[in-house]
């Protein structure tokens, strides 16, 4: 019936009009872009306070920076059609938000923008979205190479994929490891190769604060191995993935998004391959939960007066149900419980349960694998001994 306005213009603009600049929006569009299409905006005036030099030249008054004013500009709604004395017709303008573009490029560094336009008439709000990503590249040995052509040589769906796999394509690790480092980072979820790029990185690890010499990179590769699951000659076995496929020992998928301290970080990764990061004879070492056989032997006539102390854990700490937390990749990581239990030793002490967020844990298959270390270790490595000895104590390491 009459036309609505948007008038953006400035109080203190000085025409005879009173108006500098005004929208329509009605009747300008029959598809009704009119109120989805940006339009530009009048430049904002500054103004500053001036002084005049003495040699005649016009600057900024000294001290008057943060004084300087910007003139505001206003969005006003004019309604212009005529009111009504009828009940049946309500004529009410009202705005419910101004949006304003800045078309301005700005830089993100070391981050992964992913920019999405959604139709808001389909969302009564901001859908939630997520991602698969792979993040992170991190330096690896010169002798690695866990993909080729893009695809993880250590990932297989079924078994018969693996069988028809050449031995070729299943190798992983080429050769001795000379100590060098490829130039090119590389993707990978070893947590081995993780846990050393937070050691040895300068923007978000310990890189200013270690020198990556003190580092024993030769424990390390050794991990790396093992949580790849690879033979005596670097070629690909693999553990089973719970669905009949294969996949390595091992594996890391976790995002740090919430500021967590590095020394948090580095214990996370390293838990992950049940191991742990100490330092011993001025470098970084690293020990995991590996078989390997005995390093020493203590008798009675080796310690102090031929005494050892033995503990066990509390009745209640050795734990015969545990219940981990994982994201599963085959279910769009979707978080589930896997639960794991000593049937016989709940038959003769009953239930004692313990849950286990498992951080950085995506498949099945490693969460039970957590899980069944964790009863093993609870009830039939539940024994501690204590002595007190020689020197020759010294070559023994945690773990």
């Amino acid at each position: 019936e009459g036309n609505t306005l948007i008038d953006l213009g400035n109080p203190d603009y000085k025409t005879s009009s009173g108006r500098e600049f005004v929208i329509q929006l009605n009747g300008a569009d029959d598809n009704l872009n009119y109120l989805s299409k940006p339009f530009e905006l009048p430049q904002s005036k500054i103004t500053n306070k001036e002084v005049l030099s003495a040699d005649g030249e016009v600057g900024i008054e000294a001290g008057t920076l943060e004084q300087d004013s910007n003139e505001k500009r206003y969005v006003r709604i004019s309604k212009l059609s005529y009111e009504t004395n009828s009940a049946l017709l309500s004529k009410v303008v009202s705005v419910k938000k101004v949006t304003e573009i800045i078309p301005v490029d700005l830089p993100y560094p070391y981050s992964a923008i992913v920019g999405t336009k959604l139709d808001s008439r389909a969302f009564g709000n901001i859908p939630r979205r997520s991602f698969d990503c792979k993040l992170k590249k991190v330096k690896v040995p010169s002798n690695y190479f866990p993909t080729k052509r893009g695809r993880d040589k250590r990932y297989y769906n079924n078994q018969e994929l693996f069988d028809n796999t050449s031995r070729k394509d299943k190798l992983i690790y080429k050769g001795d490891w000379d100590g060098s480092f490829r130039n090119e980072l590389v993707w990978t979820d070893n947590p081995a190769w993780i846990l050393y790029d937070l050691l040895t990185s300068s923007r978000y690890g310990m890189g200013t604060h270690i020198d990556s010499d003190t580092i024993n990179k030769w424990q390390l590769y050794k991990i790396g191995r093992f949580c790849d699951a690879v033979d005596e000659d670097g070629y690909f076995e693999g553990v089973t993935d719970g669905r009949g496929g294969k996949e390595p020992r091992y594996s890391c998928n976790i995002v740090f998004d919430q500021g967590q301290k590095i020394f948090d970080a580095i214990n996370t990764i390293a838990a992950l391959f049940r191991g742990r990061t100490f330092f011993s004879n001025s470098e970084i070492n690293f020990v995991d939960d590996r078989p390997r056989g005995a390093v020493n032997l203590f008798t009675n006539e080796s310690v102090k007066d031929g005494l050892f102390f033995y503990s066990n854990n509390r009745r209640d700490e050795q734990f015969n149900c545990i219940e981990v937390g994982y994201r599963d990749r085959f279910d769009n990581f979707s978080p589930k419980i896997e639960v794991v239990e000593d049937e016989e030793d709940i038959r003769e002490r009953g239930i004692f349960k313990k849950k286990i967020e498992g951080i950085g844990i995506t498949s099945r298959a490693m969460a039970r694998r957590t899980a069944q270390h964790q009863i093993f270790s609870k009830i039939k490595e539940n024994q501690q001994v204590a002595f007190t000895a020689g020197l020759e104590s010294l070559l023994c390491k945690p773990g």
